[in-house]
């Protein structure tokens, strides 16, 4: 339990057995509000049939995140628009490293809101992106560095940069971050040249003094060049702070030589230690840490004192948008099926052993693994919603509800697990027993 950070987890009961009433939905009028009415696969399908404009732009991935518009507490998904080189209208050199350098905007819906077509409620959409929530507004809408930016481009050429399709003609905008490498003699050009086996780097006419050459542009790749002795969360995420579009990176500390500790995926310690920003338009990395108990990170920054920032120094408009990582909380749960049994006895017997209900998928009609979602809920007991990462638990062998784990993100409780019982001498309907 203490290897896994799942000895910590707050258990409180439920009775099970209250009946829903209009009392109950008018005092959590936020949690219904937010209830999602969007799922991930069709969603993400829907915005490439109206959002993705050109045949070279791509929504890689949606992620929900959660946003304070006009005092109201919303959850919503956004999709960044990024660059599909495969799909260029011409794959040459000008093309692929000079002219088509970077992605626009993001598609931002609501999780709850359809329009009368049955569509998506857009909040910011279109090319350049325009918003109809100020806090949305992308004021550098450019995406150098992103999911699907996986090879190297070369910005501020005389052959001009394409920023997006317009209603009069393309318009393009030249790169004036200070992201990259100065190209600005003819040894840094030549030595370019030969670490990316490219005579054109050196040859080419369009490239000038004032040309940057930017690399390493994909968001893991990035990170772990910079961070090799850390563990990376497969899904990074984007949010909009300040105009900006910015990228959040889950950072893990890991070990397997933690005494008598569980092992998973080959290892039996993890700490979710440190959040990466990574600014989608120049790269810039900024490194915070999370928990100053973890003895890893600690010995980390006594080593690189310079790369790591403490939680206190975070923005605030970042430190709002920090969420509980997916990949920890499902190697916590997994674990907590078993090792929510305190009593030697009950474990040695497997005698309360849970599972996870499998989830649906949309499209396959087949179980594709543990109904866990991300939402804004008042949970039981609190007196306003919080953005939450949550998973039910079924008796093995069962489809009933036995207890649901919520890991919270907001505020000062970001990081706390709570386990919610139901009783055992009663029965809850679990989600498979519910179409």
């Amino acid at each position: 339990q203490k290897a896994w950070g799942i000895g910590q987890v707050k258990s409180e009961q439920l009775s099970g057995a209250q009946k829903l009433t209009k009392k109950d939905i008018e005092e959590n009028q936020g949690t219904i509000d937010n209830i999602r009415l969007w799922d991930r696969e069709p969603l993400l399908d829907t915005f490439s049939q109206i959002q993705e404009i050109r045949t070279y732009y791509d929504f890689k991935s949606m992620d929900t995140e959660r946003y304070r518009l006009d005092g109201k507490y919303q959850q919503l998904s956004l999709a960044p628009r990024e660059l599909d080189y495969l799909n260029l209208p011409k794959r040459n050199f000008i093309n692929e490293r000079l002219t088509y350098t970077h992605g626009m905007g993001a598609a931002i819906t609501p999780v709850n809101e359809v329009t009368s077509e049955g569509l998506p409620l857009l909040y910011t959409k279109d090319l350049p992106p325009t918003s109809t929530q100020e806090k949305l507004k992308i004021d550098q809408p450019a995406i150098y560095y992103g999911e699907n930016q996986n090879d190297h481009v070369i910005a501020n050429t005389e052959s001009k940069e394409f920023h997006y399709p317009g209603q009069d003609g393309n318009v393009y905008r030249n790169y004036s971050g200070p992201g990259g490498v100065a190209l600005n003699s003819p040894i840094s050009r030549a030595l370019m040249a030969i670490n990316f086996g490219s005579y054109k780097i050196f040859l080419n006419s369009d490239i000038t003094e004032e040309s940057r050459i930017l690399y390493h542009r994909n968001i893991r790749e990035r990170v772990e060049k910079a961070l090799p002795f850390l563990s990376l969360d497969s899904d990074p995420y984007m949010v909009v702070v300040n105009g900006r579009l910015k990228w959040i990176q889950d950072a893990y500390t890991t070990s397997d030589n933690y005494p008598y500790s569980a092992e998973q995926d080959g290892i039996n310690y993890m700490r979710n230690s440190v959040k990466v920003i990574v600014d989608a338009y120049d790269g810039d990395i900024n490194v915070y840490i999370m928990d100053k108990e973890d003895p890893l990170i600690r010995t980390y920054a006594s080593i690189f004192p310079k790369i790591f920032k403490s939680e206190e120094e975070m923005p605030e408009a970042l430190r709002s948008h920090i969420r509980y990582p997916e990949e920890l909380f499902s190697k916590q749960t997994t674990l907590y099926t078993e090792y929510h049994m305190d009593d030697p006895q009950n474990f040695y017997n497997k005698e309360d052993l849970w599972t996870f209900p499998r989830l649906m998928s949309t499209t396959r009609g087949e179980g594709v693994g543990p109904v866990m979602r991300r939402l804004i809920m008042k949970l039981p007991g609190e007196d306003k919603e919080e953005f939450v990462l949550m998973l039910p638990y079924t008796p093995e062998g069962k489809n009933n509800m036995i207890s649901w784990v919520a890991a919270r993100s907001d505020g000062e409780h970001y990081g706390e697990l709570i386990n919610y019982r139901f009783p055992k001498d009663s029965s809850a309907y679990g989600p498979q027993q519910i179409v």
